[in-house]
């Protein structure tokens, strides 16, 4: 005997697509499929491309992958300033030690960088530039455009070229500290000049003793004579963005960040910095450790955390000065000082 079902209804999880529904879908896989496609086309012609002319093709992608690093160092800067502006961080002072990198470095490398890339904009300029951008890459380019290699190599001439102006430095505090009152402060000074001078670095707490010294008279960043705020500048590398800004001025704000940069290291756990960014810190306390131990360069890192934890910002004067006083016989420095004289 045959057994008949019953006729069952068939049924649909979803309704039909709307005419717009349906051209919403059509319109993103049409997208995804170009897109797709381009990405295709673009590895295809960079593999020709690598193939046929490796060195320019070398020469594309670290202009590329620069461009994509300052874009996104660029991106972090602006959040940044927008929350100190909007007062969700109150100030500098509450930065992370890689914010305060980005905070100070970012201006500095969008100036360097700017005329690359707006001459790159124009049409036909990019064919015009990549001469520039190869023979002066540390020229025309920011770090974001450099290798390991060429990052250690500019890193190591502008720390020799800074070094040039060390003993200056130690002359005019030489010079200066002939006029210190009291009379034992002036002892101090001159005693630290002298151990500098034969190959001793001072302590901290030797250092921490010169805050008057430091914070009046003609020391002081506020009252320093035009020569000898050159020479500091020089020293430690200091570059104003505003071609009005005076020297004084440019050593006072950078003093104000190295300082914050110092109390942000002693707040947060130095183990969680790369070792680039630590290698970028040491180059702003003014020694070079792109050869040292992490724990040798945090060692001497906490030299200046020690004065920045007892100072203010009325003896800013004294954390400059102790980046010579501290590095001048640094084991990085020591080879690097003796072609140059000592003060």
């Amino acid at each position: 005997m045959a057994i008949i079902l019953p006729k069952r209804s068939l049924s649909f999880s979803s309704a039909p697509l709307s005419p717009r529904g349906l051209l919403s879908t059509t319109r993103s896989f049409f997208q995804r499929y170009v897109l797709q496609k381009s990405q295709q086309f673009i590895n295809w012609y960079e593999e020709i491309f690598e193939k046929k002319f490796p060195s320019a093709f070398k020469l594309y992608k670290s202009f590329s992958t620069g461009v994509r690093g300052i874009v996104a160092d660029s991106r972090r800067y602006f959040r940044i300033s927008n929350e100190i502006r909007s007062k969700r961080k109150l100030s500098v002072t509450l930065l992370t030690p890689q914010e305060l990198l980005t905070y100070y470095e970012v201006p500095r490398d969008l100036v360097q960088v700017f005329p690359v890339l707006v001459t790159s904009l124009v049409p036909l300029g990019g064919y015009a530039v990549l001469p520039f951008v190869y023979f002066f890459p540390k020229q025309c380019l920011s770090r974001q455009f450099w290798n390991e290699e060429q990052t250690a190599r500019f890193r190591h001439q502008d720390h020799h070229r800074r070094m040039r102006s060390f003993p200056p430095v130690l002359r005019d505090m030489h010079l200066y500290g002939k006029t210190v009152r009291p009379l034992e402060d002036q002892d101090n000074l001159i005693s630290v000049l002298r151990g500098v001078h034969t190959g001793t670095s001072p302590t901290t707490r030797k250092l921490l003793q010169l805050r008057h010294v430091f914070g009046s008279g003609h020391l002081q960043l506020a009252h320093l004579k035009h020569k000898p705020a050159r020479h500091l500048s020089a020293a430690i590398g200091v570059k104003s963005l505003s071609p009005l800004s005076s020297k004084r001025t440019a050593l006072i704000h950078y003093g104000k960040w190295l300082r914050a940069l110092d109390l942000a290291l002693y707040r947060h756990d130095h183990q969680s910095l790369s070792d680039s960014e630590l290698q970028r810190i040491a180059y702003f306390h003014c020694f070079d450790s792109t050869h040292l131990d992490r724990e040798v360069t945090w060692k001497q890192l906490e030299n200046f955390i020690a004065i920045s934890i007892d100072i203010d910002e009325g003896c800013l004067s004294l954390l400059l000065h102790s980046l010579i006083l501290l590095n001048f016989n640094f084991v990085t420095n020591r080879k690097l000082i003796a072609p140059l004289g000592r003060a």
